[in-house]
């Protein structure tokens, strides 16, 4: 394993977790605020909280999947 990272795969695993966050976290907001349209109170319900987090664990869990596909990617095309 080597010890240090290319300057190629540290820009592929930003971008990656850029797009991968992005993607997951406002798909899981735009799910959770139609959900709140349909609840008792709307957005103001007890639901929001819940929303809430579910959208920054989305955000999380999207962008650690896309760093980690993306450095794969630009260490598989550096040989």
């Amino acid at each position: 394993m080597e010890a240090r990272t290319s300057l190629a795969a540290l820009i592929a695993g930003l971008v990656g977790f850029a797009l991968g966050a992005a993607t997951l976290g406002f798909a899981a907001l735009w799910i959770g605020i139609s959900f709140l349209g349909h609840a008792p109170g709307g957005i103001h319900s007890d639901w929001a909280l819940v929303v809430f987090f579910a959208a920054l664990v989305c955000f999380a869990v999207g962008g650690a999947a896309g760093a980690k596909g993306a450095i794969r990617l630009a260490k598989s095309l550096r040989g």
